[in-house]
Protein backbone atom coordinates (compact mmCIF):
# COMPACT_ATOMS: atom_id res chain seq x y z
CA UNK A 1 0.00 0.00 0.00
CA UNK A 2 3.07 2.53 1.08
CA UNK A 3 4.57 1.72 -2.51
CA UNK A 4 1.21 2.17 -4.47
CA UNK A 5 0.89 5.57 -2.65
CA UNK A 6 4.20 6.53 -2.88
CA UNK A 7 4.80 6.05 -6.59
CA UNK A 8 1.19 6.34 -8.67
CA UNK A 9 -0.69 9.01 -8.16
CA UNK A 10 -3.95 7.39 -6.76
CA UNK A 11 -7.32 9.17 -4.84
CA UNK A 12 -7.69 6.25 -2.96
CA UNK A 13 -7.16 2.39 -2.96
CA UNK A 14 -9.57 -0.61 -2.78
CA UNK A 15 -8.55 -3.62 -0.49
CA UNK A 16 -11.10 -6.30 -0.55
CA UNK A 17 -11.85 -9.49 1.93
CA UNK A 18 -10.45 -7.99 4.89
CA UNK A 19 -12.12 -10.28 7.13
CA UNK A 20 -11.94 -11.61 10.53
CA UNK A 21 -10.23 -14.86 10.74
CA UNK A 22 -10.84 -17.68 13.67
CA UNK A 23 -7.32 -17.94 14.10
CA UNK A 24 -4.96 -19.88 16.71
CA UNK A 25 -1.59 -19.71 15.72
CA UNK A 26 0.40 -19.83 17.75
CA UNK A 27 0.99 -15.65 17.77
CA UNK A 28 -3.12 -15.53 18.33
CA UNK A 29 -2.74 -17.42 21.02
CA UNK A 30 -0.14 -15.26 22.81
CA UNK A 31 -2.76 -12.04 22.21
CA UNK A 32 -5.32 -13.72 23.32
CA UNK A 33 -4.03 -14.79 27.38
CA UNK A 34 -2.06 -10.80 27.07
CA UNK A 35 -5.81 -9.92 26.51
CA UNK A 36 -7.60 -12.28 28.91
CA UNK A 37 -9.21 -14.35 26.27
CA UNK A 38 -9.46 -18.20 26.18
CA UNK A 39 -7.77 -19.56 22.46
CA UNK A 40 -10.12 -22.85 23.42
CA UNK A 41 -13.40 -20.78 23.38
CA UNK A 42 -14.20 -20.19 19.75
CA UNK A 43 -15.79 -17.07 20.67
CA UNK A 44 -13.21 -15.67 22.16
CA UNK A 45 -10.94 -16.24 19.15
CA UNK A 46 -13.84 -14.71 17.55
CA UNK A 47 -13.31 -11.60 19.20
CA UNK A 48 -9.63 -11.63 18.93
CA UNK A 49 -10.17 -11.81 15.07
CA UNK A 50 -12.16 -8.83 15.30
CA UNK A 51 -9.87 -6.95 17.44
CA UNK A 52 -6.66 -8.24 14.61
CA UNK A 53 -9.08 -6.70 12.21
CA UNK A 54 -9.96 -3.33 13.76
CA UNK A 55 -6.30 -2.81 14.81
CA UNK A 56 -5.24 -3.31 11.61
CA UNK A 57 -7.64 -1.39 9.58
CA UNK A 58 -6.75 1.41 12.41
CA UNK A 59 -2.89 1.23 11.88
CA UNK A 60 -3.59 0.96 8.19
CA UNK A 61 -4.98 4.25 7.65
CA UNK A 62 -2.99 5.87 9.90
CA UNK A 63 -0.26 5.28 7.68
CA UNK A 64 -2.62 6.15 4.81
CA UNK A 65 -3.29 9.52 5.83
CA UNK A 66 0.20 9.79 6.90
CA UNK A 67 1.00 9.87 2.88
CA UNK A 68 -1.85 11.47 1.73
CA UNK A 69 -3.74 13.67 4.27
CA UNK A 70 -7.26 14.03 3.92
Amino acid sequence: VREVLETVPVDGLWLDIIKPKDCSCRWCRERMREEGLDPTNPRDRQLNGYQVILEFTSNLSKMIRSIKPV
